[in-house]
């Protein structure tokens, strides 16, 4: 999804959730190893396929120091993107408002 609006996709992870943490969704280990990987790939927005709330998601933005979206906000985005008419880019802001 992150191609439909032209994004590189730099690297892809797979991190297993035994138990979710309020604060980050991520184990402290899991932040710091892909904080690591952000810092030394030179990432500026990272895409999470879950759903964060947005303390987690404020919270990763300032550990990883990187903008942090979940599967939701990436799809606002590729309306946004798309969106043609002035309605159409209204109607993505209400929901991105909403959201």
């Amino acid at each position: 999804m992150a191609r439909a609006i032209d994004l590189d996709v730099v690297r892809g992870e797979i991190v297993r959730l035994t138990k979710p943490v309020p604060a980050t969704l991520f184990g402290s280990g899991n932040v710091t190893t892909l904080g690591t990987i952000i810092s030394e790939e030179g990432v500026g927005l990272v895409i999470v396929d879950a759903a964060l709330s947005p303390v987690q998601q404020r919270n990763l933005e300032r550990r990883w120091q990187a903008k942090v979206i979940d599967r939701t906000g990436l799809i606002l985005e590729i309306f946004g993107a798309r969106a043609r008419t002035h309605e159409g880019r209204l109607q993505v802001e209400l929901a991105a408002l909403s959201y």
